[in-house]
């Protein structure tokens, strides 16, 4: 390790060294990009199904590479994009920095080689969002600012026997109940559905604002649209699982599907799907589904801060998902004329 004299950083009260890591940054990704980050554990948004399913004029995708000398130790993938649609540039990730080693100093000497990369490329910010990023470690450096957020991810790795063992008993006399209410699932990858979710989430905001959760907004994940969702369906990288009622699909959701990893990211149902228990019914077909299919894990999503959505956080811990805590970070504007001093 390479260390800068006795300079060093706080985490958790405890006094670290800083490391100098290389930094390796190209616009395609390496030869087996997506198998090095099984090693490393990323995010299911640092994969190249992700970055090419969203990809735009406005969306570049770009590729990190930490060294310690010639040792890959940590990676990170994500977007160059305009700030507030204007010509400056900014870095933005939907999760953080992925590392197999476990170690806050690691973190660290990578977060200052991507803000010094920054500033020496002249990108105004960095962005680090904290989708499915289930190995987060505090590992904290200025002039980051944090935000604190929570998913659910349910564990796939286990026998169809241990998942079901794993619903609290008020979870399968819903599932139970829905089921014997007529609740059909299925799935598919065709646009339609994906209208057919952004009419039942309509509904959905409808049923909260009734019961005082306040109007908020529908497509929750940064960049996210329509387009986006169908280019992801047809490449295989994302399907539609729903619940039909006779003819009528009563509820859906848009599962991310990359590697050994899924992550539901929208969901809407109608009056009548929740009437029928429909969103346990399809929850769990949809985890059996994915179990099947040689998924490990399936990260149910996040949980909006504030007691009014423990009811939330309690439908999919029930269901024997496990809580992930986590930060995002960002940094302000890095350069003038946008630098605030």
């Amino acid at each position: 390790l390479r260390n800068r004299g006795s300079k060093g950083v706080f985490v958790n009260q405890t006094f670290l060294a800083t490391m100098e890591l290389s930094i390796l940054v190209s616009r395609e990704p390496v030869h087996e990009w997506d198998e090095m980050l099984d090693v490393h554990h990323g995010s299911i948004y640092l994969y190249t199904g992700w970055l090419n399913g969203n990809a735009s004029v406005q969306r570049e995708p770009v590729y990190f590479l930490f060294k310690d000398n010639e040792e890959v130790v940590a990676m990170l993938s994500g977007f160059i994009r305009p700030v507030c649609n204007g010509p400056h540039k900014q870095l933005f990730f939907y999760s953080g920095i992925a590392s197999a080693q476990n170690n806050p100093e690691i973190l660290i000497a990578a977060k200052k080689a991507l803000l010094d990369y920054a500033r020496k490329n002249n990108y105004y910010r960095v962005i680090l969002k904290s989708y499915d990023y289930n190995t987060y470690l505090e590992a904290r450096i200025k002039p980051y600012c944090e935000f604190k957020r929570s998913e659910c991810v349910l564990d796939l790795n286990c026998s169809e026997n241990d998942l079901i063992n794993g619903f609290k008993d008020s979870y399968r006399r819903n599932m139970k109940r829905g089921l014997s209410r007529g609740a059909a699932f299925g799935f598919g990858f065709e646009a339609g559905l994906v209208d057919a979710m952004l009419l039942l989430m309509n509904e959905t905001q409808r049923v909260r604002c009734s019961k005082g959760y306040g109007k908020y907004g529908l497509l929750t994940m940064p960049f996210l649209n329509r387009d986006e969702m169908v280019r992801m369906l047809e490449q295989r990288n994302a399907a539609i699982f729903y619940i039909r009622l006779a003819e009528r699909i009563v509820s859906a959701q848009f599962v991310v599907m990359i590697r050994t990893k899924a992550y539901g990211i929208l969901m809407g149902t109608s009056e009548d799907g929740y009437h029928i228990y429909a969103p346990s019914v399809l929850f769990y077909k949809t985890a059996l589904y994915l179990r099947e299919e040689g998924f490990k894990s399936y990260n149910l999503g996040g949980i909006p801060i504030g007691r009014k959505n423990k009811g939330v956080e309690k439908f999919k811990l029930d269901m024997g998902a496990r809580l992930y805590c986590s930060s995002e970070e960002a940094t302000g504007f890095l350069l003038s004329p946008l630098r605030k001093y």
